[in-house]
């Protein structure tokens, strides 16, 4: 309840639980307003697990996410916002339970590409705050803070908790550490087989479906977005008006000669 914070000169990255994504391209969501560095954004696209995805989409990074990334699945989403955090290089990095919305697989293969040992924010030698279920990779952090209830109930290192018999599992919500460690063998697996290029065609074409479905329901939710940005008052007073036009256009037609009858077409 207590103390104090000095945020550093350069600025903070954050990851929302809530993913926040602008209706631009996916190259647009990492870039931000920063210049694009090819060679440290294809690393940033590798660690996030992200080319592969990208391979399996029309436009590539081009891709229009759509309002709120309606166009991508919700790990995709997780996935987009981290990169983005990645790729503003800042010291300081703080993450909201980001590891929530991915399968098995690909959370194992984020982590250790980005939070692990050799990931890349070691080597970039960034702080990192990151508030996560996944217990069982507890022991990579430098040091734990275990919550329950608002409340701090264990701190230290992960050999100082483990001295004290703090239960990790009591925490996790997600998946047991040999089923972690077995999705590791199915992405070798699958990466190393055959099947990938299969994969990407039929990608391809769901998300040629997904992107035409996305533009049909972010229509439909701008539309009404609009209108109750507008307000009732409005909108019904221009039915009011639109319906009166078209009448005394009708009338128009009906007293008028037929070569000069001119029809207004509302749209």
């Amino acid at each position: 309840m207590s103390g104090t914070f000095a945020q550093p000169n350069s600025g903070i990255a954050f990851c929302d639980q809530a993913v926040w994504l602008r209706n631009a391209t996916i190259q647009q969501n990492i870039l931000g307003e920063d210049d694009l560095d090819e060679a440290w954004y294809s690393v940033v696209l590798s660690a996030c697990g992200l080319v592969q995805d990208l391979q399996g989409m029309k436009r590539g990074d081009q891709t229009s996410v759509g309002s709120q990334g309606i166009s991508l699945s919700g790990g995709q989403k997780n996935r987009l916002a981290l990169a983005r955090a990645l790729y503003a290089r800042k010291p300081v990095l703080v993450i909201d339970d980001m590891l929530a919305g991915l399968d098995n697989m690909t959370e194992k293969l984020v982590f250790d590409r980005v939070f692990g040992r050799n990931g890349l924010l070691r080597k970039s030698n960034a702080t990192v705050i990151l508030a996560t279920h996944a217990t069982y990779y507890a022991r990579h952090a430098d040091r734990i803070v275990a919550l329950s209830e608002g409340r701090i109930t264990n701190e230290g290192t992960f050999q100082e908790l483990v001295e004290k018999n703090v239960d990790f599992d009591v925490f996790n919500g997600n998946a047991s550490n040999q089923e972690v460690e077995s999705a590791v063998d199915v992405i070798v697996e699958v990466d190393s087989s055959t099947k990938l290029a299969k994969q990407s065609m039929l990608a391809s074409e769901e998300n040629e479906e997904e992107e035409d479905m996305g533009r049909r329901s972010g229509d439909k939710r701008s539309l009404l977005f609009f209108l109750q940005a507008i307000g009732p008052l409005h909108v019904s007073l221009y039915w009011i008006l639109l319906t009166l036009a078209t009448v005394a256009t009708q009338i128009q037609c009906k007293y008028s000669p037929r070569d000069i009858c001119h029809v207004t077409v509302w749209q």
